[in-house]
């Protein structure tokens, strides 16, 4: 581990899609639309017994064009040990960190979340032949 270079963040921008509503619209998949487009139900086959399923978990919001087809097709499925009255992951007490994992899925290969670090200051370490920053 004394190897390994960790580089400092500046910033992270949660994706977002702009879209124009003369063109686009966003609608909600129930999870029959969701597993339709999918081509098999997208929830991990296990779970731990400790983790429960978000209450989002059974549909989501994906941007089509005015045609149906989408646009912008990430989707979210959270398992987490505690939610808030929103629907997001609770802090564990004990542990001071969110106990779960999220599935982010898209058939178009859209992702969520951008990092963006310093590019003039860059470490690398190699893991075998392979270079990660």
């Amino acid at each position: 581990m004394s190897q390994v270079r960790v580089n400092d963040v500046q910033s992270i921008l949660e994706g977002s899609f702009l879209y124009d509503p003369e063109v686009h619209e966003v609608i909600t998949w129930t999870m029959d639309e969701i597993t339709a487009y999918y081509g098999r139900n997208p929830v991990p086959a296990y779970i731990p017994n400790t983790l429960t399923a978000s209450p989002y978990n059974e549909s989501a919001a994906v941007l089509v064009d005015k045609s149906g087809v989408a646009v912008n097709d990430l989707i979210y499925f959270d398992f987490y040990h505690a939610y808030d009255n929103n629907g997001n992951p609770l802090l564990d007490t004990e542990n001071g960190a969110k106990i779960g994992f999220s599935v982010a899925i898209s058939k178009i290969g859209m992702t969520g979340d951008c990092v963006y670090v310093d590019t003039n200051n860059l470490e690398t370490t190699c893991i075998g032949d392979t270079a990660v920053i």
